[in-house]
């Protein structure tokens, strides 16, 4: 589910409690820059 800005959440229940958490996360991003911009400036 995502929150009011957009970021992605998620809810987690568990049945009993333990002595701790371990959160493991990865992340992998391709970047793909657009084309430099040709901007035309007046005199």
């Amino acid at each position: 589910m995502h929150d009011v800005f957009g970021n992605s959440i998620t809810i987690a229940r568990f049945d009993e409690p333990a002595s701790g958490l371990r959160v493991d996360s990865k992340f992998h991003t391709d970047h793909f820059p657009l084309a430099e911009a040709k901007l035309e400036i007046e005199a």
